[in-house]
């Protein structure tokens, strides 16, 4: 899952209310070569391969991903180490680095880094029990999941959200309430709320209709990244 985090300023659009908002700029930690390593990792080499985990918050593609770095990673998740036991849950999510696919001990590991607070583990363990992978399909718990996430402020939570409120996936189908998820998101650069927002607007989703509004949205989510938002406002913009 790859997480968009835009540091530019935003003016947001919805149907339900007007106005401008600003999005914090925040820093981003800048990736370090790993030389690869026939020896346990010191400290400070796990730190740095941590923080581009954080940073790119798919551990699924992380390049520099050797067999001693993955005998560390479990060592200190044995240890209670919650970013190695994130990072452990997506390779067994995922199937990387010589590791078999496993989605039982991927739970298993997401749950342990959850208990601890860790918001990457509960984005994915709630993808997966919305997608019935590796545990019977619930969306009340991905739900709880996503808004555990959301409340520590995370984008892509608030998003999948919007998401469920939109489609009234394991709640009350609710475009008002999408919105306002939609909103948080967007907030942080989250180009596919803008686009998402859009589609409520155009559509009239429990609001009133609005193509102007649409567009600003589909604009605006063209310019933080979003294909379908890209799509959508040159559709909307070439039938004037």
């Amino acid at each position: 899952m790859n997480l968009k985090y835009a540091l530019l300023a935003a003016v947001g659009f919805s149907c339900l209310t007007s106005g401008a908002f600003a999005i914090t700029p925040a820093p981003q930690p800048q990736p370090q070569a790993i030389t690869p390593q026939t020896q346990p990792l010191t400290p400070q080499q796990l730190e740095v391969v941590k923080q581009n985990a954080i940073a790119g918050k798919d551990l699924a593609n992380q390049p520099n991903m050797t067999p001693a770095l993955l005998e560390t990673m479990k060592q200190r998740a044995n240890q209670g180490d919650v970013q190695a036991q994130s990072i452990l849950g997506q390779v067994y999510q995922h199937g990387k680095y010589g590791v078999k696919k496993n989605l039982f001990t991927a739970r298993d590991w997401y749950e342990k880094a959850i208990k601890q607070g860790n918001v990457p583990s509960m984005i994915n363990l709630g993808d997966m029990y919305q997608k019935g992978m590796g545990v019977p399909k619930s969306y009340t718990k991905a739900r709880e999941l996503f808004e555990q996430a959301a409340a520590k402020g995370d984008a892509v939570a608030q998003y999948n959200l919007g998401v469920m409120y939109q489609n009234g996936r394991g709640v009350k189908k609710d475009g008002q309430k999408a919105i306002e998820w939609y909103q948080k998101a967007s907030m942080q650069g989250y180009g596919d709320a803008f686009n998402n927002t859009g589609v409520i607007c155009e559509h009239g989703i429990d609001v009133s209709k609005s193509k102007e509004k649409a567009e600003e949205n589909y604009k605006k989510a063209c310019e933080f990244k979003s294909k379908q938002g890209c799509i959508n406002y040159k559709r909307l913009h070439d039938k004037k």
